[in-house]
């Protein structure tokens, strides 16, 4: 959780042969997205300023996954109304704002953001991760049940849909269990 940072690593495969592999990172205040054909041709290396905002966005709506990352000192809130509040995030003299949405039980049930889609757009884009399912992981009560939308002026592009099945967090030992 300190300092901000995410590494997701996918495979595509076409039978047991991957075809692609990809890797999405945000770390010391930078995003990259990585997209190799058979671990060799890239296909996709996205870097640069709308990456960096991309992907500390995504941290950002990641950390409901790990709701601790809320109490860090370089998260701040302010209430929007009953229902919303604004969080922002801020890392490397950059900062990420989103709009968090709840239900009447206190739930989150949506995240809306402006986010950049490419690393080429001029202009960031409405993006929403709502919340569809909540379960129990590790003795939270955590989202289970999710996706994520690009609000486009043309419709609404649902492009991931999320079920988390199983959930354990790494803490780093204390340090006198690293002495021995």
């Amino acid at each position: 959780m300190q300092p901000p940072g995410f590494v997701w690593a996918g495979t595509a495969r076409l039978g047991p042969v991957a075809v692609a592999r990809a890797r999405d990172m945000y770390a010391e205040g930078r995003g990259r997205m990585l997209v190799k054909v058979a671990s060799l041709w890239p296909v996709a290396d996205a870097s640069g300023e709308q990456t960096d905002q991309a992907a500390m966005m995504r941290y950002l709506s990641e950390m409901i996954w790990f709701p601790a990352a809320f109490l860090a000192g370089n998260i701040s809130f302010e209430a929007v109304d009953g229902s919303s509040a604004r969080v922002t995030l801020a890392d490397h003299g950059r900062t990420a704002a989103a709009t968090l949405f709840f239900d009447e039980q206190g739930r989150l049930i949506d995240l809306v953001a402006q986010r950049y889609r490419t690393a080429d757009a001029s202009d960031p884009e409405t993006w929403s991760t709502p919340v569809t399912g909540y379960g129990e992981f590790e003795g939270l009560r955590l989202p289970a049940r999710g996706k994520a939308t690009w609000k486009l002026p043309g419709g609404d592009f649902d492009y991931i849909e999320v079920t988390i099945t199983d959930l354990h967090y790494d803490t780093a030992p204390a340090p006198e269990e690293m002495v021995r």
